[in-house]
């Protein structure tokens, strides 16, 4: 979750969700738990359409995450 929310804040600006998600995968994948085992994240998609951006065009300006 932390790969997710950390890639996402850093390239929601200039990247496309496809590309983000591949990103966390490479992160995840180099990660290891505390019990020392190696970790894997799988992604799949059936996008056919055009690139997903978040934010087209906007810098990242004063992100704030919300607790609830």
């Amino acid at each position: 979750m932390n790969a997710l929310v950390d890639v996402i804040a850093r390239h929601a600006k200039d990247t496309d969700l496809c590309s983000m998600l591949n990103m966390v995968n490479g992160c995840v994948s180099r990660e290891v738990t505390n019990k020392g085992k190696k970790q894997t994240a799988e992604y799949k998609s059936s996008f056919t359409k055009k690139a997903l951006y978040f934010f087209p065009g906007k810098e990242k300006q004063n992100v704030r995450f919300f607790s609830f």
